[in-house]
């Protein structure tokens, strides 16, 4: 009872699905076709995914998905622990909650702090950017008091992550010592990340706050967590480009249009700065 063959038919325009379970010849029929699906289909083809598992496999991933944003504790855990280690081959091993004290004369201007938790939104959000880390923030020193003071710089939202420190959100500046309390308290792993000597060299730290201060505030916006989903150099080791296109065919269909407008923003964020083509609706 459990033997079925389940596909997505899509295209720019459209997606379905269709389950069999008999053998022999199926048919699928295709109505009101547009001129530009039309043109799609000429060029692309119809773009037919298999999906390889039972019908109880297919139930019980569906489970375990579920699972990583409706469970919490120490359970919760296990489930992203278990969602890394099968689908990215990530192992982490358990270790003490332990801060390990840095000097701060050791933390440089440009110096990156890769951060990382389990729980929520970030296992997903490592596995759809090919990252081992969910959140990054920079060093800076800010030389206009006496003695200068260390600052973390980085980009926060309410609404996403991490969200779990406290605020003001978007684009924000922490001094050392009350980041690294914020983060330990919310469960971050902490990774520092040195920044190369040839590049440090290039790094004017007084343009650096420049920019800070030009965007200090701005909301962090979602569109960049979105972007790198979409970028060539990730896309081949989590989405082909026909999976790429079913998926916005799908945010299309959503009553929601949050979604629709973050996937509309990362591709014309790509658009703009990659290719200097114009927005696309």
């Amino acid at each position: 009872l459990s033997c079925f063959d389940a596909y997505l038919f899509a295209t720019s325009c459209r997606m379905s699905w269709d389950v069999f379970f008999l053998p022999g010849s199926h048919h699928i029929t295709i109505k009101n076709i547009t001129a530009d699906e039309w043109v799609d289909l000429k060029q692309n083809g119809f773009r037919v995914f298999l999906v390889n598992d039972t019908l109880s496999d297919a139930v019980l991933q569906l489970y375990h998905f579920y699972e990583m944003f409706s469970t919490r504790g120490k359970r919760a855990d296990e489930i992203d622990l278990r969602f890394l280690r099968d689908y990215m081959g990530l192992v982490f091993e358990t270790r003490n909650d332990t801060v390990v004290p840095l000097p701060e004369a050791l933390i440089e201007d440009g110096d990156v702090i890769g951060l990382m938790k389990l729980g929520g939104i970030e296992p997903v959000e490592i596995y759809g950017t090919g990252s081992r880390i969910g959140h990054t923030a920079m060093a800076l020193r800010d030389y206009t008091t006496q003695p200068a003071k260390l600052y973390v710089v980085e980009t926060t939202d309410e609404d996403g992550a991490p969200n779990d420190v406290p605020p003001p959100y978007g684009v924000k500046r922490t001094p050392w010592a009350e980041f690294v309390v914020d983060y330990h308290k919310a469960e971050y792993n902490f990774a520092l990340f040195k920044m190369a000597p040839q590049y440090r060299m290039l790094l004017n730290n007084t343009l650096a706050w420049q920019f800070y201060h030009q965007y200090e505030g701005i909301p962090f916006g979602l569109r960049n967590f979105v972007f790198p989903a979409f970028d060539s150099e990730v896309i081949p080791s989590v989405f082909t480009w026909q999976a790429v296109t079913a998926v916005l065919e799908f945010a299309d269909h959503l009553v929601n249009n949050k979604p629709q407008l973050y996937i509309i923003d990362a591709i014309n964020q790509r658009f703009e700065m990659l290719y200097h083509l114009p927005k696309q609706q």
